[in-house]
């Protein structure tokens, strides 16, 4: 009993221990610039905001010091204010919203970002950026930056953005900021654009040297680093994007070297099914099952019967070698077995017709015998 209550003692500690910082996030309303700055820029270092309209900022906002969660509601966050209004200064940070250094975090759920005079949201510094179930479009310079800071994509979706060429996730490093800092970009789910040029974008920059790339285990797109650009794809390994090249001297991509994909074409008699896997793997017998369908293809009446490399079938395919180019593979088929539809005749019918006799034979013996008793 003594033992019990020791442990019921020491849990109570612990969970005392840590409620104050599961209650550090404050939850408030925001619906206007006033109520979503004074959310943002007010006392704690956690706060949770809920937007209750479309919000049209006064002023850019940035912060440093703390981890603010904006669960938009598919609210819109936008300016009417452009870079000619004293408001949004022309050099400088003219972005909507910015986590700006390595204590800022910035967590946007469910929230459109527009009309930014630069860019809807930045990572600076040092600072995160996480991106879940977000839309940005028609902002000026691009829809989002990571300026020496660390942007992370769950769920997010890109239209035009930029005055000229489109730039989507622009990457770059301000010349005023340390060696120690340097922009990463992390997938952890899905990234769309209406656009399909620089939906990452290589910033030309003196001071950008190195540029981090990431895939969680889960994600679906991922983002890789391929030559002198960055791709992303999708989940078949697919190129969704290619970024622009970047050939800055001495600039390094660090990340997972991007693959492509080969085609494995499938001849069956006069017809051809083509498939694509990664480069340097392999593909394997009930992959090949699988792909075929025999009576779509009009060959109802066969089955498979093994792969080859020549259309000789002298020659098998080893599922066990990794394919490194595009590959032909044969399909050998063979006739279906014709069912015994004939009828019965001969020693068979015989047969069946005694057996038939014998036992009208034995159910008569039978009733006879109990019409005696």
């Amino acid at each position: 009993m003594k033992t019990k209550t020791i442990l019921f003692l020491t849990i109570l500690s612990a969970v005392l221990f840590f409620v104050p910082s599961f209650c550090n996030a404050e939850s408030i309303t925001a619906n206007d610039d006033a109520s979503l700055r004074s959310a943002i820029t007010g006392e704690g270092t956690s706060v949770v905001i809920t937007l209750e309209d479309d919000i049209d900022l006064d002023a850019p906002i940035e912060f440093t010091d703390k981890t603010v969660t904006i669960n938009g509601n598919g609210h819109t966050i936008s300016t009417s204010k452009q870079l000619e209004d004293a408001s949004w200064p022309k050099v400088g940070n003219a972005t909507l919203l910015t986590a700006g250094s390595d204590t800022g975090k910035l967590i946007l759920n469910n929230v459109n970002l527009k009309n930014a005079p630069k860019y809807g949201a930045q990572a600076y510094n040092g600072g995160t950026l996480v991106l879940n179930n977000v839309n940005v479009t028609g902002c000026g310079y691009g829809g989002i930056i990571t300026n020496a800071g660390i942007i992370e994509v769950q769920n997010l979706t890109l239209g035009k953005n930029g005055a000229d060429d489109n730039v989507g996730i622009e990457i770059a490093k301000s010349q005023s900021l340390g060696a120690d800092k340097e922009p990463k970009l992390i997938m952890n789910g899905t990234l769309n654009s209406s656009q399909m040029e620089n939906v990452v974008y290589l910033a030309v920059n003196d001071n950008l040297t190195t540029f981090d790339v990431e895939n969680s285990e889960t994600t679906t797109d991922k983002i890789l680093v391929s030559g002198n650009t960055v791709v992303v794809t999708d989940p078949q390994n697919n190129v969704k994007f290619v970024s622009n090249e970047n050939f800055k001297e001495g600039l390094k991509f660090e990340g997972d070297e991007f693959v492509p994909n080969i085609t494995v074409s499938v001849r069956i008699m006069y017809k051809t099914v083509d498939t694509q896997i990664m480069s340097n793997s392999t593909i394997s017998m009930d992959q090949l099952n699988a792909l075929i369908n025999l009576e779509e293809l009009g060959y109802g009446d066969y089955t498979l019967d093994g792969f080859y490399l020549d259309a000789d079938f002298k020659e098998s395919f080893n599922f066990e070698t990794p394919l490194t180019e595009d590959t032909v593979i044969y399909a050998k088929l063979a006739p279906k077995a014709e069912k015994d539809e004939t009828p019965k005749t001969g020693v068979e019918s015989y047969l069946g017709l005694a057996f038939a006799i014998l036992g009208t034979a034995i159910l008569s013996i039978v009733v006879l015998k109990n019409k005696e008793f």
